[in-house]
C-alpha cells in the first residue's frame, strides 16, 4: 500500500522501490495527520496529483498500523496495477527481446524505465531509425528540436512487427492438436 500511495502522489514515480518505501516512512506522520484530520489538518494528501485517493490509502495504511501487526493486517482496498505499454510487453516476450523486455518493464530492475524515454535515446544517438523511416521524418525530428515522441504505431510497424513477423517465416502453419481429436 505504501508504494501504491507514492504512486498516487506523482513525486517518486521513477524512484526504485526502496526509495519509494522510504519515502513514505519519512512521510507517516503526514499519512497519519491525514487519515486523523483530513480537512482540518495539514492536508498533505491534496497536494498529491490523485488526492482522493491518496486520501483514502492513508486511511487504510494507518487502519493497518493501528491493528497492532501490520503484516496480517487484511484489507480490502484496491491497489492500481499497471503494465508498461502492453502491447509492447507482448512483442518483447514473444521475440524474446530483452532490451525491449527491460524498457518495457518485463525484467526486474532498480527504477521503472519508460519506453518512449529509452526509443528517445536510440533516436538521439543512432541515425538508424531515421535512415528506415525517411528524408520526410527526419525533417520533422530535426524541427521539433530533439522532443519527439513516437507513436504506438511507428514503434509497431518500424521497430517490433518486422522483428516479431522474422520470427515465424519460416515455420510452417500447424493446427494445434486439441483442434482434432483424430490428430493425436
Amino acid at each position: 500500500m505504501q508504494i501504491h500511495l507514492v504512486n498516487l502522489t506523482g513525486l517518486k514515480k521513477r524512484d526504485s522501490i526502496a526509495d519509494r518505501l522510504a519515502f513514505a516512512d519519512a512521510m507517516l506522520p503526514l499519512i497519519t495527520d491525514s487519515a486523523k484530520n483530513p480537512l482540518t489538518g495539514r492536508r498533505w494528501w491534496a497536494e498529491s496529483e490523485e488526492p482522493w485517493q491518496t486520501l483514502a490509502v492513508c486511511f487504510e495504511i494507518v487502519a493497518a498500523i493501528e491493528s497492532g501487526d501490520p503484516a496480517s493486517y487484511v484489507g480490502h482496498f484496491p491497489v492500481h496495477q499497471d503494465g508498461s505499454c502492453n502491447g509492447l510487453q507482448h512483442y518483447a516476450a514473444l521475440g524474446r527481446d530483452a532490451a525491449g523486455a527491460r524498457s518495457v518493464n518485463l525484467c526486474p530492475l532498480d527504477k521503472p524505465q519508460d519506453v518512449y524515454s529509452c526509443i528517445g535515446e536510440i533516436v538521439s544517438t543512432s541515425h538508424t531509425f531515421l535512415a528506415l523511416v525517411g528524408y520526410a521524418l527526419k525533417k520533422l525530428v530535426v524541427g521539433l528540436s530533439g522532443f519527439f515522441l513516437p507513436s504506438l504505431k511507428i514503434l509497431t510497424v518500424f521497430f517490433l512487427f518486422p522483428k516479431v513477423a522474422s520470427l515465424f517465416k519460416d515455420r510452417p502453419y500447424t493446427k494445434c492438436p486439441l483442434s482434432n481429436p483424430d490428430s493425436q
